[in-house]
Formats: structure tokens, sequence, C-alpha cells
């Protein structure tokens, strides 16, 4: 079932805010209205603090090659160190060759706080309607689903692939992987149980720490079970 059809999400530029109107339907077909401001900077440092540069990575080779005592060890831990500032992790590969990738985890918690806003509208509707803990992630999982839409950003130059979840807020799409960040951090905000990221082969989702119903999949991670939820959309 289609979720996009009748969905639409705007952004308006209003002074230091992006005021942001979102309608969807949710897993009952009932069509949801929400309104939230987000702070443009907010939105512009998410996106600014995201991602290695290349003229960053070079001038850290340069200065290690300008020191005497800048051996590989210390450039690797300067690198390592860098990456992380701006969101991607390391881990050697089985013969001890780093592998960069985007640290989801350490986004979600760094954007969290700045999705208040945005966050507090849902929490406001599912009061509204004396909604359970579960209702009100149905409602996010619904927002992210089917308002976003869903698109992928070229992995070219200094793109990465990735909108860290203030960034994807102001912009109005992503793709799996944004999409996921974008429900956690929401999720984080209002106090959700525990998560995890789940990702397999070409794909990125989410587990919640929650009761399952009948139809849905779960997961066994750290001796406690995960249901699976799917952000990506739009569909539901």
């Amino acid at each position: 079932m289609s979720g996009r059809a009748s969905a639409e999400y705007r952004v308006v530029p209003q002074g230091q805010a992006m005021l942001v109107h979102a309608a969807f339907r949710d897993f009952q077909g009932e069509r949801i209205g929400v309104d939230f401001a987000v702070a443009r900077r907010d939105v512009e440092e998410s996106a600014g603090a995201f991602g290695p540069r290349r003229a960053d990575v070079a001038a850290l080779l340069a200065a290690c090659n300008a020191e005497p005592r800048c051996d590989r060890a210390t450039l690797a831990a300067r690198l390592d160190r860098y990456y992380l500032q701006r969101g991607w992790a390391t881990r050697l590969d089985p013969i001890g060759v780093p592998h960069r990738y985007v640290a989801i985890d350490r986004l979600v918690r760094r954007d969290a706080p700045r999705l208040r806003s945005a966050a507090a509208a849902f929490a406001r509707l599912a009061a509204a309607q004396g909604a359970s803990p579960e209702r009100q992630q149905d409602l996010l999982l619904a927002f992210v689903q089917s308002a976003l839409a869903y698109r992928s950003e070229p992995v070219a130059a200094d793109s990465h692939g990735f909108s860290p979840p203030a960034q994807a807020l102001g912009q109005g799409w992503g793709d799996c992987d944004t999409k996921a960040a974008l429900l956690a951090a929401l999720l984080l905000e209002l106090g959700a149980p525990r998560m995890v990221g789940v990702h397999v082969p070409g794909h990125y989702l989410l587990g919640i720490a929650r009761h399952a119903r009948k139809g849905d999949a779960q997961i066994r991670f750290g001796g406690e079970n995960f249901v699976l939820v799917e952000p990506a959309g739009p569909a539901m």
C-alpha cells in the first residue's frame, strides 16, 4: 500500500526558522497533519559538520609529511580522530586495512536535540489521541515512511550518500539509512526504548525493543528481542 500518493511535505523558510508542514496517512488509513519549526542553524550545522572533506584529508597528509616524527601510526590516529569528528568511524578489515563508514549511532545522538520541536509536535499529537507509546512510535514511523520522499544522494566528490537527521528533516527526503537515522533520532528525543541499527547488503533499517504484534518480524541481539521497522518508504 503506497503512503506517498496522499502525503505532502512543505518547508517554508521564515527568518531563522524553517516551518515544516507534513500530511500523511497512518497505518489505519487516517490522515494526519503536523506542523513544527526547525532552526535553520541546526539544519545547516547538521549538514556542515558531517562527512570528511578531501581538502581536509589532503591537509592532514601534507602536515604529516612535513613533520619528521609523523609516522604511519601517528597519521592513522590523526585521520581516525578527524573522521570521527565528522561522523565517520573506522574499523580494520581482516588484513588490517582501515574501512571508513558512517557512524549512524553517533549522528543520531548528536542530532536528536536538534529535532526537539519536531519530536514535541508528535508527542502532543499522540497525547491528544490518548495514545500509547507504541502508537506514538507508529505515527513517527508512518511520517518518516510516507511524508518524506525517498531519494538517494549520489556518492561523488564530497557527497557521501547520507544526510544526518536534522538535514534530512530540513530537506524533506532521504534514502533508507538517512530515514532510519531520522526516525531513530526522533524516537531517541522522545525517550524511546532501546534501538539497534540493522545493516544488510544494500539496505538499512531499525530494530526497536517493543512488544511484538502479529506479523512483526524480530531479531535477537545482546539477549534482547527487537521488532524490525522499515523507515524507507514511501509505502506502508
